[in-house]
């Protein structure tokens, strides 16, 4: 796990360039694998709001415009390692 949800310490990078390395170097997933596998674990664990991830969210997190996951999402997120 490499802490994306985590708040920024002694300026490091933020999460939203983090967790499009991890998800695009790391598990070499498209925007689109992410969303998949995040809504899926979301109805696994009876999430409803994870269920609403869509691209254009994942978009924004990544390029910095939402300046951390919401708090449904953050859960899903640690499960899946990021």
């Amino acid at each position: 796990m490499i802490g994306l949800v985590e708040s920024i310490r002694d300026g490091g990078e933020p999460w939203g360039p983090r967790l499009r390395r991890w998800r695009d170097e790391t598990k070499q997933w498209s925007q689109q694998d992410f969303v998949d596998q995040v809504v899926r674990l979301a109805f696994e664990l009876k999430e409803d709001r994870g269920t609403r991830l869509d691209t254009r969210l994942v978009g924004r997190w990544e390029t910095g415009a939402v300046k951390r996951p919401q708090a449904a999402y953050r859960p899903l997120l640690a499960h899946l390692g990021s």
